[in-house]
């Protein structure tokens, strides 16, 4: 149990260094990664012939899930109190994976054996709003937290 936690502090100390340009770096990268997969014909894809009815709406949600958290991690600085930037990033960490679902879904038109449907873009969409709320949740309690460490740390005033 040491030994994880000792691997999960060097992972997060890891994670925590990367300079904000390299997730956007990272986020544009992925972005590129979904929109070859979408245009990969359906015979060539390396997936089970028989999936359950609606999975790859769960596939859809995942996927885009992931470039929402990249795009969060650009936009968002670790530190809780800190502002993120721009201002408006929540916006972007909506609207840029629901627009690349989009421009995939109106693609997928003409890629054979794929299909274009209306749900799969609710699925990449979903993703991103539910990666958003998350987010904000955790960074909101975090916020909470380093705020009740400061006041408890405070040095007492000396008379």
């Amino acid at each position: 149990m040491k030994c994880l936690c000792r691997s999960l502090d060097l992972l997060n100390s890891l994670v925590i260094s990367i300079p904000r340009n390299f997730w956007w770096a990272f986020a544009v990268l992925y972005a590129g990664f979904l929109l070859y997969v979408g245009g990969t014909p359906g015979s060539d894809l390396p997936m089970p012939s028989r999936l359950p009815p609606g999975s790859d709406k769960v596939l859809h949600f995942l996927a885009y899930s992931g470039l929402a958290a990249l795009i969060f991690r650009a936009i968002y600085p670790v530190d809780p109190v800190k502002p993120p930037r721009p201002r408006w990033g929540a916006w972007l960490v909506l609207l840029i994976p629901a627009t690349i679902g989009a421009i995939d879904e109106i693609h997928q038109i003409w890629v054979p054996g794929r299909s274009s449907e209306f749900a799969d873009f609710v699925a990449d969409a979903l993703g991103g709003v539910v990666v958003l709320a998350l987010g904000l949740l955790f960074r909101e309690r975090n916020r909470r937290l380093v705020a009740s460490q400061r006041t408890l740390i405070r040095p007492s005033s000396r008379g």
